[in-house]
């Protein structure tokens, strides 16, 4: 019996999810591709990739919003119909109703949990590359960066290639010039950057004026250095993906630069698409099992509201922790506790006065 409703719900809920999902990524999709479409290049393989990124990063806003919106048609079908009577009828609690909307939730955020781990997380910005006409250009001019003991500066990065050109490395030691490293090119291999044609130039304490050349054909520096570290740090106008965003920090809080911008990306990135599973919590307490006391228009009105207030105020306080303004952790991970938290207690409180 459990299993066969675990079943039916979940099926129900599901098809009511697909159907919103993609009648709202048809929707936004479309009509961002026909703005766009006269900007787009020629190349058929390069409109096929605008599409593919526009797509993707559509479902990175809807799909969370989709679960709610498809769970409140799920919910309206349910009532109109009574099947709910006829369940509870049966001996189904609110619990068997509400848990295989809950896992199938978890199962579908999991998903794109998983999508923004790899380079699909990118897909706003590669899109806008479509756009410019810069998607084809790997390059990266006059980089300027800090790790441990050393600035680091590289004439041109070529991430995708892990190659780099005009690489210059200056060793501080209590606020001193103690070296400096040269080389001609560079490429990252085995966790490393490996030089070639190397100067380094070792100053004596009298000044710069006076040094130690020494000449080597190779060398390995910068360990754990990656370059799609370094770019992505560079632009500060770049998400990351989960992944990049765990070695970034970990790499950056070595050297103790300030992360919070890493953790603000990560919060919103690997968090806060599950802000809707207390929010569905929160609905379903408030349901009405019959058709007689169920006023379908207020009830449309208040759960499409709250969900996309809600969504608006994490995404404000996303905003706010961005420019630093708030620490990610007060802006983000405060409010989400909070709302499963009180989610819990009403559902709890809710379930106690049936």
């Amino acid at each position: 019996m459990i299993k066969l409703t675990y079943r039916y719900i979940g099926l129900k809920y599901l098809k009511s999810f697909l159907i919103v999902l993609l009648a709202l990524v048809v929707f936004f999709s479309g009509i961002e591709i026909l703005q766009n479409f006269s900007r787009l290049p020629a190349s058929a393989n390069l409109k096929l990739l605008y599409i593919i990124y526009n797509i993707y990063f559509q479902m990175t806003i809807i799909l969370p919003l989709s679960l709610s919106f498809g769970f409140i048609l799920f919910i309206i079908g349910l009532i109109r119909n009574n099947i709910f009577i006829a369940l509870y009828s049966l001996g189904v609690t609110k619990k068997m109703v509400i848990v295989p909307v809950i896992v199938i939730g978890t199962f579908v955020l999991s998903l794109l949990i998983v999508g923004q781990s790899t380079s699909l997380a990118y897909s706003e910005y590669e899109k806008k590359k479509i756009l410019r006409g810069t998607y084809l250009q790997d390059e990266k001019n006059s980089l300027f960066l800090k790790y441990n003991n050393n600035f680091v500066y590289f004439k041109k990065l070529y991430p995708l290639k892990n190659k780099a050109v005009g690489i210059k490395i200056f060793e501080i030691k209590n606020k001193k010039l103690i070296s400096t490293t040269k080389a001609n090119s560079a490429i990252y291999i085995d966790n490393h950057w490996q030089l070639t044609e190397v100067v380094i130039l070792k100053y004596e304490k009298d000044g710069l004026n006076k040094f130690q050349t020494k000449r080597l054909d190779s060398l390995k520096v910068l360990k754990g250095f990656k370059p799609k570290i370094m770019d992505k740090v560079y632009d500060i106008h770049n998400n990351y993906s989960i992944k990049d965003a765990i070695d970034t920090y970990d790499l950056l809080s070595k050297q103790n630069i300030n992360t919070d911008t890493i953790r603000t990306s990560f919060y919103w990135t690997a968090l806060s698409p599950f802000f809707v599973l207390p929010l569905i919590l929160m609905i379903f307490s408030y349901t009405p099992i019959n058709s007689r006391f169920f006023n379908t228009n207020r009830y449309v009105m208040v759960s499409l509201t709250s969900t996309i207030m809600i969504w608006a105020t994490l995404f404000l306080l996303y905003k706010v922790a961005s420019n630093g303004t708030l620490v990610p952790e007060v802006a983000l991970i405060v409010p989400l506790l909070f709302l499963n938290l009180l989610s819990i207690y009403i559902y709890n409180k809710k379930s106690r006065a049936i």
